[in-house]
């Protein structure tokens, strides 16, 4: 994935969900099997690996804060005690 200095927040993240395959990120974020949202599966390495090198964020508090200022929503679950969050926005 090519993502420049001049590609915005929600474009980056687009191509990130769309080629997770491809970069091999899957087992750290997703899309929903239904498309309408986003899986974060493992937040620290979401954390240390995709918001600090690819949206040049300090931290998943940086990135959170931008998502909500997008009007994306947060739901926590916790399938079979593990933690999984997801975040959903109704044009994205």
């Amino acid at each position: 994935a090519n993502y420049n200095i001049n590609m915005n927040f929600l474009n980056r993240l687009h191509l990130l969900l769309t080629e997770a395959s491809e970069l091999g990120v899957t087992g750290i974020t997703s899309w929903h099997p239904y498309g309408r949202k986003f899986i974060i599966h493992k937040k620290e390495e979401f954390a240390s690996t995709i918001v600090s090198n690819i949206f040049e964020m300090p931290n998943l508090s940086s990135f959170e804060e931008k998502l909500s200022s997008y009007g994306f929503q947060r739901e926590d679950l916790f399938p079979r005690g593990k933690h999984v969050i997801f975040y959903f926005h109704e044009h994205f």
